[in-house]
């Protein structure tokens, strides 16, 4: 009897960001056990260009027939499919419906919010296609009742944080005791909260207070390079470093004593739990899952409706007068990463196990 493989779709590195470091993590533990067909449609930029997404429609095509032959020739087990967070899940329809035509178990991982902050139908058809059987993995609990409420037809759903996929560094933590250098790591956007960065640095070179900001992280695209750089040019307390990987980004961390995300749309937000693994307090704006994620006892949590620039540069102003409760918070912060750390590698160890085990 032929040996069935897994068989994992998505969107797997290059380009690396946090949804194709999960999908290449999870690759690898199931490669440790057996050897899994992969189909990967990843696009060869980050730009949103028609040329880019021109060019992923005959990928995404090709990836189908890649799918369907091994479909076709009975080699396919359980099915692993990445989702996207937008009209990508025009495509991821098309793989869950051939999957379900030839009978296959499904396995979804969700890694964006944006069809979880409000209903939407192709999401819906999405998962209707995928059918209640499918099993969806989500990153927090509370992703996962926002998914069940907003789309009933989904009922199994495995809580797993994208945590796991981070690289364990070496050398030691030091334990912030002292306020002095605040970072910001990111796809530089206006989404991501940029401007409300470049706005607390303004405040803090106005006020003559003794702090370094630390910008890292590519320009989404040349009208925000052109608008950053100007801003830039005018403040003389922000050190910009670029995109960072590897080493360089366990380099950021160690500088910097407050992580800021002031994200207007954010899922998980796994460069949080990276700024924990160094003992990093954190300030981000309460999207997704970092409700579940940032308490008072780790940093602060920032309502979407409240002045995130405003209740950022209170919070600073308090650390900086009460620094044995900031390294509470770092102590906190490192604490709440490797216990998380060891919960969900272990949930994520499962997942792979039953992925092999029900193909």
């Amino acid at each position: 009897m032929k040996e069935l493989q897994v068989c994992l779709v998505g969107i797997f590195p290059p380009p690396l960001h946090g949804m194709s470091l999960i999908t290449e993590y999870v690759k690898n533990r199931v490669s440790v056990k057996a050897s899994p067909l992969v189909i990967d449609f990843a696009p060869h930029s980050l730009e949103r260009s028609f040329i880019v997404r021109f060019g992923k429609v005959f990928r995404v095509l090709r990836c189908l027939f890649q799918l369907l032959s091994y479909l076709v020739a009975g080699r396919i087990g359980a099915v692993y499919l990445s989702l996207s967070g937008g009209y990508g899940q025009v495509y991821d329809a098309m793989f869950a419906c051939l999957c379900r035509a030839f009978g296959r178990k499904l396995y979804l991982h969700h890694h964006g919010y944006q069809y979880l902050n409000q209903h939407r139908r192709l999401s819906e058809l999405l998962f209707t296609i995928a059918g209640k059987n499918a099993i969806h993995i989500v990153a927090c609990e509370k992703m996962g009742c926002d998914l069940k409420r907003l789309y009933p037809i989904v009922s199994k759903v495995k809580v797993i944080s994208g945590i796991a996929a981070l690289d364990v560094w070496d050398g030691a933590v030091v334990l912030r005791k002292r306020l002095k250098s605040i970072g910001f790591l990111s796809n530089i956007s206006i989404e991501k909260g940029i401007l409300e960065f470049l706005d607390i640095a303004a405040w803090a070179d106005q006020a003559g207070l003794p702090l370094r900001f630390v910008l890292a992280g590519p320009y989404h695209d040349e009208k925000i390079r052109h608008l950053v750089e100007k801003r830039l040019s005018t403040l003389s307390n922000i050190i910009r470093v670029g995109a960072v990987y590897g080493g360089a980004k366990l380099a950021f961390f160690n500088s910097i004593d407050i992580f800021l995300l002031p994200s207007h749309n954010e899922s998980e937000g796994l460069v949080i739990h990276e700024a924990m693994s160094r003992g990093v307090p954190v300030i981000a704006s309460s999207r997704g899952c970092i409700e579940q994620i940032v308490s008072d006892v780790v940093g602060l949590r920032l309502a979407p409706t409240d002045d995130f620039v405003a209740g950022a540069i209170s919070k600073i102003n308090e650390w900086l007068q009460c620094p044995d409760e900031f390294m509470s918070m770092s102590q906190a912060a490192l604490r709440q990463f490797d216990e998380l750390r060891i919960s969900h590698t272990k949930k994520m160890d499962d997942l792979c196990a039953e992925l092999i085990a029900g193909s």
